[in-house]
């Protein structure tokens, strides 16, 4: 029905009463929904010297360029789970890779974001292969916690 044919105060008692309407107003459509109720505020939480880790991740991504373009978050989410400075860690990564230029070969064939060696193998070489990227991102931020911090 449209609404030209209902009375307001209907449609006001049919609203009331957790009815949906689709009645018609010149192609509009009213139904009743449930509004959520927005906090009245939101906590702020800082991860890293004075930044949350959005802003951290947003921080390194300006940095990282080709293939790991767009990883400060799983850098910055591992780094300060494991106590590893990401600022380090990203100096790191960006001179092992040559990722400012063109990212080298490890990084591309095996993921190797920090020249670490050791098995699986990558293409023959001495070189550890990843299964992913952020696996090997994350292989580099474990090998650097535990030569920095259990020597």
């Amino acid at each position: 029905a449209k609404v030209s044919d209902l009375s307001y105060s209907l449609i006001f008692q049919l609203l009331l009463q957790n009815l949906d309407i689709s009645a018609c107003l010149s192609g509009i459509y009213l139904k009743k929904v449930e509004m959520e109720v927005l906090p009245s505020s939101i906590e702020r939480i800082e991860v890293f010297e004075g930044m949350t880790i959005e802003e951290l991740a947003a921080k390194l991504d300006r940095s990282l360029k080709n293939e790991i373009a767009g990883k400060g978050y799983v850098i910055a989410t591992n780094c300060l789970a494991m106590g590893v400075d990401p600022y380090v860690a990203t100096a790191i990564i960006l001179h092992e890779t040559g990722c400012n230029a063109k990212c080298s070969n490890l990084v591309k064939q095996c993921n190797n974001v920090g020249g670490q060696k050791g098995s699986p193998r990558c293409g023959g070489t001495s070189y550890r292969a990843f299964e992913s990227l952020d696996a090997g991102i994350i292989g580099m931020i474990t090998n650097l916690y535990n030569n920095t911090h259990n020597p």
